[in-house]
């Protein structure tokens, strides 16, 4: 009876540990532009999508970038690399979920004026 209930629990726990990793989301690419959202002083950068899309933005600690660099090119092309999370009923969520970025290569950097 033992042996039993220890096999259904093992066969209910790689059944579980199978389950998530097929919900886990594959890294992608994404294309579009980090915008801030919110008002000031609560304001938070995301990122749309050229189609639309708004995700908020999530940088690993373990990265060799912040949050902050990403967001110093506010309005430029940029192409990220990372894995989207499910959308989350929390303030600073944007509607269309979570990207947690791996890396990120600017496309088209914003032109600077000449000082006059």
């Amino acid at each position: 009876m033992k042996r039993t209930t220890v096999y259904a629990l093992f066969a209910a726990v790689l059944s579980l540990s199978a389950l998530s990793l097929s919900f886990s989301s594959p890294v992608q690419n994404l294309r579009g532009v980090v915008r801030f959202y919110g008002s000031v002083p609560f304001s938070y950068p995301g990122f749309e999508t050229e189609d639309g899309k708004r995700y908020t933005l999530e940088v690993p600690s373990t990265n060799d970038f912040t949050l902050d660099d990403l967001s110093a090119h506010t309005g430029e092309l940029i192409e990220l690399t990372g894995k989207k999370k499910g959308k989350r009923l929390a303030p600073y969520s944007l509607p269309d979920g979570h990207i947690i970025v791996e890396s990120y290569e600017i496309l088209s950097p914003l032109e600077e004026t000449p000082a006059e």
